[in-house]
C-alpha cells in the first residue's frame, strides 16, 4: 500500500467576515479622490500609497485581519509574533489588472475584497518550480494541487485570503463595468 508523503504545501488561509463594506467602498473613493496613488503590480486601475497609518474607517477591520493573521501565523512556527507592516486599496475598472509579484521584506500577505462582481478578476497564485516545462493539458486529465502550475481563487466580498508573502501571485484582469476594490497588506517580524 501506497503512503503519500506531502511536501513543500502551501496553505492559503480563507476567513469570511461581516463588515459594512458601503463604509469600506466610500472611505477607498474618498481616499482616491485626494491621491493619483501610484503603480506598483498594477497595470492600469489605481492604488493608494501603502501606509502604516490605520484610520477609523479601517480600524475594526484591521483588528479583525490581525487575529486571522496570528492563527494563520501558527502554521508556519515563527518564533515571534508577527505585527502589521503595511496597507493600501486597490481599485481596478475595466480590464485592470495585476502582474506577478512577491511581498519583499515581509513573511504574510493578504488581500480582503470589499467590492467584488463577476468576472472582476481572481487572484491567481504560481508555483516556484519548473512544473510547467513538464506538464500540460495534454499529459494531464484533471488539475489539483499536485499537478498545476498556478491556483485561482475567486474574488468574494467580505473575504480575506492570507498566504506567504514570497509566493508569486497576480490578479487577473477585471472583465466586469464595475471596480473591483480590496484592501492589501503585509505583516513582518515584531
Amino acid at each position: 500500500m501506497m503512503k503519500v508523503i506531502n511536501i513543500f504545501t502551501l496553505g492559503i488561509g480563507a476567513f469570511s467576515f461581516n463588515e459594512d463594506l458601503k463604509k469600506l467602498e466610500k472611505y477607498s473613493y474618498k481616499l482616491k479622490k485626494k491621491s493619483r496613488g501610484r503603480v506598483a503590480s498594477n497595470q492600469g486601475g489605481w492604488q493608494s500609497v501603502g501606509t502604516e497609518e490605520i484610520t477609523k474607517e479601517t480600524t475594526a477591520l484591521i483588528l479583525k485581519i490581525n487575529e486571522a493573521v496570528q492563527e494563520y501565523s501558527e502554521l508556519f512556527k515563527f518564533k515571534r509574533r508577527l505585527k502589521f507592516s503595511n496597507m493600501w486599496i486597490n481599485i481596478n475598472s475595466y480590464k485592470d489588472s495585476n502582474i506577478p509579484h512577491t511581498h519583499p521584506d515581509c513573511l504574510i500577505s493578504g488581500v480582503y475584497y470589499i467590492k467584488t462582481s463577476k468576472k472582476c478578476g481572481d487572484i491567481k497564485f504560481k508555483k516556484s518550480s519548473c512544473i510547467g516545462y513538464h506538464l500540460g493539458s495534454e499529459t494531464v486529465k484533471e488539475w489539483n494541487s499536485l499537478n498545476s502550475v498556478s491556483w485561482f481563487l475567486p474574488a468574494i466580498e467580505n473575504t480575506l485570503y492570507l498566504f506567504p508573502a514570497w509566493v508569486e501571485h497576480l490578479v487577473t484582469p477585471n472583465y466586469s463595468k464595475e471596480d473591483r476594490i480590496s484592501l492589501s497588506f503585509n505583516y513582518t517580524e515584531s
